[in-house]
């Protein structure tokens, strides 16, 4: 039970945050919540050993930068039959998400935050019950899991199931990334330059 609600917790908080709240920054408190208490309580379990730094960064840097591109060429292109602007509008109304420092939050703390869970702290958790790369596919899964509740039920069907195919994979590029180069920081980088993309279609549509 308990390892299962590890797994859960973050989608319990996102849909608590957004269906039952209706509120980003709400949403944002209990999912940053969730993710920074369990990560403190699990935090003994981080495996510790030799990083190769300076190989994840560049690593993720590069990554992240094609995730960028790929990101905005590819909503940029297609973006009639992906995005519905008028929806985003009122969804992202009904949520309540807007302002400067919700779009920081998703930048520069969300990235930290759900790379040391998933793919430093539930990884080495559950390492152990599976191997690295049973571990790899279990948080991929689950990371992507709470994406259909938040950033999926923005595009058009099909694409929006379609969507969870690339977030899936990149929950599994990092974590090989991070058993790569024993590191975090590349993967961090690299999802931060991911959302960075999608942010920059909600600032040259939605805004």
């Amino acid at each position: 039970m308990k390892t299962t609600l590890y797994l859960i917790g973050p989608f319990i908080m996102i849909a608590l945050g957004l269906y039952g709240f209706s509120n980003a920054s709400v949403t944002f408190l209990l999912f940053y919540g969730w993710m920074f208490s369990v990560s403190l309580l699990l935090k003994g379990h981080l495996r510790k050993g030799k990083r190769r730094i300076q190989l994840s960064i560049v690593t993720g840097v590069t990554s992240g930068l094609v995730f960028f591109l790929t990101i905005v060429l590819v909503v940029l292109t297609f973006q009639a039959k992906i995005l519905d602007v008028e929806g985003v509008r009122t969804l992202l109304g009904e949520w309540r998400f807007s302002g400067v420092g919700l779009v920081l939050v998703l930048i520069f703390i969300n990235p930290i935050l759900e790379e040391v869970y998933w793919r430093g702290i539930m990884h080495d958790y559950f390492r152990v019950k599976l191997n690295d790369r049973g571990a790899a596919f279990l948080t991929a899964g689950f990371y992507t899991l709470y994406h259909f509740l938040s950033v999926i039920p923005l595009f058009e069907w099909p694409m929006n199931a379609l969507a969870a195919i690339p977030v899936f994979l990149a929950g599994l590029f990092w974590s090989f990334l991070r058993l790569k180069t024993g590191s975090l920081a590349g993967p961090i980088f690299s999802h931060a330059l991911a959302d960075t993309g999608i942010l920059c279609i909600y600032w040259i549509y939605i805004v």
